[in-house]
């Protein structure tokens, strides 16, 4: 595309208006009402204006740091390539809370005020049912970096909501990656939508290695005889224990996973995603339990640099994410030749998916020079392993990372 060669010839003066945390720019009028879904366009003004709603306060406050530099590196990357379309993109930050104030309601209002195109966050099921009618309503496109409960994928926002973290269903798929094949599994899962999906993922998953699932144990709310459990468990003679108690009943899985261990049944036990945290067990009672983690282990050199957009990020978890989400939502814009919300989210899920494959934000605009002239599309491959968003923009894969809980009971990623 001529457009991209001639962003480029721009990249000194560009450098000179990158925007960043330091400040905003001036309020910009509010936009319009949104268009209907089938309206042709244009919708952008031909400037992205990109909006963080991240918790920087409240229950999930610890990632939302990460996430800010993860936007922040993304955004710089692209503006010093030339901006989107030839023009620099600009960014605001605002805090989400969680969900038990108002202060996300606010903070997107105020978004919304600036003139934003799209929205990076919000980190919680909760907060995203809030603000999906009021994403329709501004016509801005929401996308979460942190959100794996599976009902997100049910939030009605005519298209205007995505996530680049999958849904927590696949967490079963990447423990079976990790067993070695013809392996035994017995699983214990809560019984809702969560537990289910991760039951079953695992099935379809060890069914690849000829691994069988020879125990399915569902918990239930009130559920607290862990010596049953483990008589059940050890009756099974598996070789691998899946555990994927419910993320809210901590005294539940806390309970449970101390049984394990006492059992001597650590080092055959395998956590759910969410799981991964502090528990209230003797010192050393966890060593050697596994987890998995959707999203790869952010390497020395991606920490780096996202330590250049805010030195105070040390908990890495769903920087990459939003990193990827600001990628994917200026190269919708890019491929939509329209800077615009309603735009970006018709072309988003096409950028990440059933195209030549490309790595970084230089790479695929390269890719899209040469593509033009063949008719093809990109398939963006994310910092955080392959993307590839569905129609209903549910990031459909993801490289998982393996932790390991040490003689201290903390989790840490295995390199």
């Amino acid at each position: 595309m001529s457009r991209h060669r001639a962003a480029a010839a721009g990249i000194a003066l560009l450098a000179l208006i990158v925007t960043g945390c330091s400040g905003d720019p001036m309020p910009t009028p509010s936009p319009s009402a949104s268009p209907s879904p089938t309206a042709e366009g244009p919708f952008g003004d031909g400037e992205l204006r990109i909006g963080t709603l991240v918790p920087i306060t409240g229950a999930d406050a610890g990632i939302g740091l990460a996430q800010v530099a993860g936007v922040e590196l993304a955004v710089r990357e692209i503006n010093e390539a030339g901006g989107v379309n030839g023009q620099p993109v600009v960014t605001f930050h605002r805090d989400s809370g969680d969900a038990t104030s108002d202060k996300a309601i606010e903070a997107f209002a105020e978004l919304v005020e600036r003139g934003v195109d799209v929205v990076i966050g919000p980190s919680s099921l909760d907060l995203a049912i809030k603000l999906a009618p009021l994403a329709v309503e501004s016509g801005v496109m929401l996308i979460s970096p942190s959100i794996s409960d599976p009902a997100a994928g049910a939030i009605a926002a005519d298209g205007l909501f995505a996530r680049t973290l999958p849904s927590a269903r696949g967490d079963g798929s990447g423990i079976a990656a990790q067993l070695p094949p013809r392996s035994r599994v017995a699983v214990v899962y809560f019984s809702d939508d969560t537990g289910r999906g991760i039951r079953d993922s695992l099935a379809e998953g060890l069914a690849a290695t000829q691994s069988v699932v020879v125990s399915t144990i569902a918990l239930t709310p009130t559920m607290r005889n862990a010596e049953t459990i483990v008589s059940q468990l050890r009756a099974a003679d598996a070789d691998f224990v899946v555990y994927a108690g419910s993320a809210g009943r901590s005294a539940q899985n806390t309970l449970i996973l101390a049984a394990l261990a006492e059992a001597g049944l650590a080092t055959t036990v395998w956590l759910s995603s969410s799981l991964i945290g502090a528990y209230d067990v003797p010192v050393g009672a966890l060593e050697g339990v596994s987890a998995v983690r959707a999203g790869g282990v952010t390497d020395a050199a991606f920490a780096a640099r996202l330590r250049t957009a805010d030195p105070r990020v040390t908990n890495w978890y769903t920087g990459a994410e939003s990193y990827d989400a600001v990628i994917l939502a200026a190269l919708a814009a890019v491929v939509a030749d329209d800077d615009g919300g309603v735009a970006i989210a018709r072309a988003l899920g096409g950028v990440s998916r059933d195209g030549i494959p490309c790595l970084s934000w230089g790479h695929c605009l390269h890719v899209l020079d040469t593509a033009d002239a063949l008719g093809n599309d990109i398939d963006y491959q994310g910092r955080s392993g392959p993307i590839d968003l569905s129609n209903r923009g549910d990031a459909a894969q993801s490289h998982y990372s393996v932790w390991m809980f040490d003689a201290s009971n903390v989790a840490r990623p295995v390199p």
